[in-house]
């Protein structure tokens, strides 16, 4: 019989203004499946979901215009040794909450 999957949170900061990253540890492969986002902004902001090859998988703008919150649903691999970031490039005293989650599966 398979094995049950669970999700894993990957990470999670509140008030970022920076970047954040995983590593699939040896010996896993990693499903990225959710990033969620909430930004406080005065000014534009940009947050990205980069993927392993420096490659945007996801890019969201705020101001203070529009929405403070932004999601990303999807699959994307990552094997071992491989880092995903979460980089938040914020105007002065704008941060921003995110949440990324995914599978954490054994390796073949």
């Amino acid at each position: 019989m398979a094995a049950p999957v669970y999700s894993t949170r990957l990470l999670q900061a509140q008030g970022l203004a920076g970047t954040i990253s995983y590593t699939v540890p040896a010996g896993y492969i990693l499903i990225l499946r959710d990033l969620d986002v909430y930004c406080h902004a005065t000014g534009v902001d940009h947050v990205l979901l980069i993927g392993a090859a420096g490659q945007a998988i996801w890019h969201q703008e705020f101001d203070a215009t529009t929405t403070f919150y932004g999601s990303w649903r999807g699959r994307q691999v990552l094997y071992e040794t491989e880092t995903v970031q979460i980089a938040a490039n914020m105007s002065i005293l704008d941060s921003a909450d995110v949440t990324l989650s995914g599978y954490l599966l054994t390796a073949p």
